[in-house]
């Protein structure tokens, strides 16, 4: 949660901002349980990427009513609201995903079941993430070919996802699960890669929507100075040479 204080220090006033520490997985996970999340905080996590990863400026309370909606329809009882924030402003911050125990599966403990476990759980966090970004409308950036790249690559991973879990559930045998180091290496590569995507979507687009904002200033003083507002369907006046509705004037 950020806090806003002011002390005055030889008759300046100071602004701090305080943001509260994300105390980690294991002790967001009872809270989010307590409150009637019935699914996993890596869930949590990427319906939050998904949501910063996308046009509009949704925040936290929107997630927690997706959110706890999805998990029975019923009120929850008690909201762990701070905790939630402070681990929207830690991804609102990473370049990287950190890493955490959802991404990695160890070797010593890998059979058929928790890979597969472990597979299907990375599958439900894209698809969450997938239908996250796309509530929020991220098509708004496709005119960046960088965004448009990434979520093309984050959309072909999300399906061989699912295509591999379908083969390995079906089609491997116990010779297929035989070489376990090799396969949980691959997979926990393969899992911090698309983390990494969502973190990668969610830069790029944050990066688009400052931009934005400042294209946005600039237009106000423009419209200010010849008296004439930008219609949605006039020509952008930062020069992208797209619709107002379509550029700066998007919602």
């Amino acid at each position: 949660m950020i806090r806003l204080k002011y002390r005055k220090d030889d008759h300046t006033a100071m602004q701090q901002f305080r943001v509260k520490k994300y105390p980690g997985d294991g002790a967001l996970a009872p809270l989010v349980s307590a409150a009637g999340g019935r699914a996993s905080v890596e869930i949590l996590k990427a319906a939050i990427l998904g949501a910063l990863a996308s046009s509009g400026d949704r925040n936290v309370q929107e997630i927690l009513m997706e959110y706890f909606a999805a998990q029975g329809g019923r009120k929850p009882d008690r909201v762990p609201v701070e905790e939630i924030e402070s681990l929207w402003y830690l991804l609102n911050g990473s370049v990287r995903f950190p890493s955490a125990p959802h991404m990695q599966i160890d070797s010593a403990n890998a059979t058929r079941e928790t890979l597969l476990d472990f597979v299907r759980r990375q599958i439900d966090a894209g698809e969450t993430f997938f239908a996250s970004v796309n509530f929020g409308r991220i098509q708004d950036f496709f005119g960046d070919e960088k965004i448009a790249k990434v979520y093309t690559l984050f959309e072909a991973n999300l399906t061989l996802l699912r295509e591999m879990h379908a083969s390995m559930a079906s089609r491997w045998d116990d010779k297929d699960f035989q070489d376990v180091g090799s396969l949980v290496e691959r997979l926990n590569r393969f899992t911090q890669i698309l983390w990494d995507t969502m973190i990668s979507l969610k830069e790029s687009v944050k990066a688009g929507k400052f931009e934005r904002r400042k294209n946005r200033s600039v237009i106000r003083d423009i419209e200010n100075r010849t008296g004439q507002e930008v219609r949605r369907n006039d020509q952008c006046p930062c020069g992208s040479g797209k619709k107002y509705k379509h550029c700066c004037g998007a919602h």
